[in-house]
């Protein structure tokens, strides 16, 4: 006190992470079981791990985006109606300073990137692009880099069990509309936690005649309070 020599002061606190039950399960005839034919549990056992391990995922992604969106303090976010190449950019700027960013998301949400470099429609040249730039869109439909940043197609498959809102396509397991700006090296500020591993329960339905198991695991996700600046996210609202 009293001093004019300012020093850093780095304070500690623990949070505690919320956790919510990821659920699955499957049904299959007691006549079947019974007669010792276990050919579609077995089948359906596989389906239930994908299912917990995709809707896990999911509720970690949308945690990590409703913790940056909702950031008070320093924040790297923009939200727009299609990407805008102005907020991106300040986005990246800001970014770009904890480490080489890598861009993740889906190829909808990727793809756009391709109209800032100029390319459209599928013409065989265009001008101010060059060859290489050129080849790689029409290899992979995408482009590897965007002003030094790494462009990279986050897997986002088809929930078959699940419509869209048009009803006219399957829905998909993560969001669409949604990209990481991710800074090479350092301490990521999201944490992950299961709580009290796998639990199961098998039920028999009289009615119906089926032998019912369901599978639940607790799934914690949390952004470190007071460090959500050090992930950069783009949001597409006509994706959502």
């Amino acid at each position: 006190l009293g001093q004019d020599v300012t020093f850093p002061v780095i304070r500690k606190k623990r949070v505690p992470i919320a956790t919510t039950t990821i659920s699955g399960g499957y049904a299959i005839d007691y006549r079947k079981a019974a007669l010792g034919d276990m050919s579609d549990e077995n089948e359906l056992q596989d389906q239930v791990r994908i299912q917990i391990r995709n809707k896990s995922a999911k509720y970690v992604l949308e945690t990590v985006y409703n913790a940056i969106k909702n950031a008070s303090g320093v924040k790297y976010f923009c939200e727009d109606a299609g990407l805008t190449k102005t907020n991106v950019d300040k986005v990246l700027a800001g970014v770009r300073r904890f480490g080489k960013p890598t861009i993740t998301g889906d190829y909808a949400l990727i793809s756009q990137f391709n109209g800032f470099a100029g390319y459209s429609g599928v013409t065989p040249t265009v001008s101010g692009i060059s060859e290489a730039v050129m080849k790689e869109i029409h290899d992979t439909g995408l482009m590897g880099m965007y002003n030094g940043a790494v462009l990279s197609e986050l897997p986002n498959p088809y929930d078959l069990t699940t419509l869209n809102k048009e009803g006219d396509n399957f829905a998909t397991m993560l969001p669409t509309g949604v990209g990481y700006v991710i800074p090479t090296g350092g301490k990521s500020p999201i944490y992950t936690i299961t709580r009290g591993g796998l639990t199961s329960f098998t039920g028999t339905d009289v009615t119906t005649g089926q032998i019912m198991t369901r599978y639940d695991m607790s799934v914690g996700a949390l952004v470190a309070p007071g460090r959500e600046y050090e992930i950069g996210m783009i949001s597409d609202t006509n994706l959502e």
